[in-house]
């Protein structure tokens, strides 16, 4: 892994970036409020994320979501400037436009705080790939992570996984998920 950059900040902890480097993040709305309650909303999200992470020169490997939060695994750019923080920042106001122009809302704030994790080792890696697969299981969703539709493991070739599920289970991660 190649040196990375640590970003302070004056109300958050100091986050390290490391270019091309792989991070699992996670988003909340603002109070746990459900701003993402249908269909249309989630889709638009996820759309939001997609165009942010080809416009930054992101990869997204997987995503979930839900009602009042999304988890993402992704691949950072190899710009130095594109850090954690300027993805978030764009794409957080991106979905706060778009969900207040669905709702007829100008101004009200929609994302309330991030937490990323820079993942550096292969069990890491598999754990939290399989802990965003199946997040809609553990908020109870759904009984089975195949039947959600707003997340990559939907649009995935789900006997791929079938291995990895057993092999690095997704109920031992411990991340930051109090939806």
């Amino acid at each position: 892994m190649e040196p990375g950059f640590f970003y302070n900040y004056k109300h958050a902890p100091t986050h390290l970036f490391v270019p091309s480097a792989t991070y699992m993040l996670t988003a909340g709305t603002y109070k746990k409020d459900r701003f993402f309650d249908i269909a249309k909303k989630k889709n638009a999200v996820s759309k939001c994320l997609h165009n942010v992470s080809k416009e930054m020169n992101w990869k997204i490997i997987a995503w979930v979501v839900l009602d009042n939060h999304y988890h993402t695994l992704l691949t950072a750019s190899e710009n130095g400037n594109n850090s954690v923080a300027a993805f978030v920042k764009k794409l957080h106001r991106r979905i706060s436009i778009n969900t207040n122009r669905l709702d007829n809302i100008k101004g009200r704030c929609v994302m309330e705080n991030y937490w990323d994790k820079c993942i550096t080792f292969e069990k890491s890696y598999w754990a939290r790939l399989n802990y965003i697969n199946n997040n809609p299981v553990k908020h109870g969703y759904v009984e089975s992570a195949a039947d959600y539709p707003f997340g990559s493991y939907y649009y995935s070739q789900k006997e791929d996984w079938a291995t990895f599920e057993k092999q690095y289970p997704w109920d031992t991660v411990n991340e930051k998920d109090d939806f």
